[in-house]
């Protein structure tokens, strides 16, 4: 592959590349230059992409407490304990905790969390969402119906405060419905400038669907004229009317077909060996998808399926 020494670049469009001096170039060494960049060695390259993000519940994550290098559920507590900022919001919200990184192997409870959470709701999302947890607080602020889907429940027939599966996705809409649009932004300016640290200039994100809310998609349309690189939007939904009012070309990209392996809602063709009679759920019937797949087509809209 060829490797070029300079480049002249004019209202951000590259005019010319060449291994000699181009500024002494019949065509352009009488050119006024507004800038001469020597780089010194370095490597210009195009722009990445990254094609598959959740851009506002990235930005929710820089002002989430972090439970990445929770060791043990007395780590949590603590975590949760020593946070400053648990009375500037609404709602206090927790990310990436897993229970395989705890020494007990199992997600604190509802009553563990309300030691150190009595007077603030919180809740906590596991890796890959499909999973949350919350103090009490917080399911009495969201009132979230019981006969919904995941709540899960001990021994004694009372709730742990662990969701999984569509109450899980149920108890974080309720929770990004006590946000604004400004408390949504405000960490995007962190997102932007580390992913300009690392060379991305174009995003593909994906928003709505069923983990997350449907203003989130209206939020990101209204500011992106605003944000220092290209954002693209995966509208995820199935009301095509709501794509094709945006002018969007696609529609999905979390439009799930089934769950995950990690809270065992992942389709499965025998049952998990710890959850008799479970192999997991499919969000769709065959029927159901081709149907929409073909009226999205004879809209002429891409669709991406999870």
């Amino acid at each position: 592959k060829q490797c070029y020494k300079n480049m002249i670049v004019e209202n951000g469009i590259i005019m010319a590349i060449g291994n000699n001096n181009l500024l002494e170039d019949d065509l352009y060494k009488d050119t006024c230059f507004d800038e001469i960049i020597d780089l010194e060695g370095k490597t210009v390259l195009p722009g990445f992409f990254d094609s598959h993000l959740h851009l506002i519940s990235t930005f929710l994550h820089e002002i989430a407490i972090n439970f990445e290098h929770a060791n043990s559920i007395n780590d949590v507590l603590d975590i949760i304990a020593t946070y400053p900022k648990k009375y500037d919001a609404p709602v206090v919200l927790g990310k990436r905790l897993s229970e395989f990184n705890l020494k007990e192997r199992r997600l604190p409870t509802r009553k563990e969390l309300d030691t150190v959470a009595k007077d603030f709701p919180i809740i906590i999302s596991s890796i890959e969402f499909h999973t949350v947890l919350m103090n009490s607080y917080a399911m009495n602020l969201f009132n979230i119906p019981f006969t919904t889907e995941g709540f899960e429940k001990d021994a004694f027939n009372s709730f742990t405060g662990i969701i999984k599966n569509r109450g899980a996705f149920l108890a974080l809409k309720k929770a990004y419905e006590l946000l604004d649009e400004k408390a949504h932004l405000k960490g995007s300016a962190e997102t932007f400038n580390r992913a300009i640290q690392h060379g991305v200039t174009t995003m593909v994100t994906v928003e709505g669907g069923p983990l997350f809310h449907t203003k989130h998609p209206e939020i990101l349309l209204n500011n992106r004229k605003n944000f220092p690189i290209d954002v693209e939007l995966l509208y995820s939904t199935t009301d095509l009317k709501k794509v094709l009012k945006f002018g969007l070309p696609r529609v999905g990209g979390d439009l799930f077909l089934d769950g995950s392996f990690r809270s065992q809602n992942a389709a499965m063709f025998t049952p998990y060996k710890d959850s008799i009679n479970n192999i997991g759920t499919l969000f769709f019937t065959y029927k159901e998808l081709v149907e929409f797949i073909s009226h999205a087509h004879d809209l002429d809209l891409q669709v991406a399926i999870h």
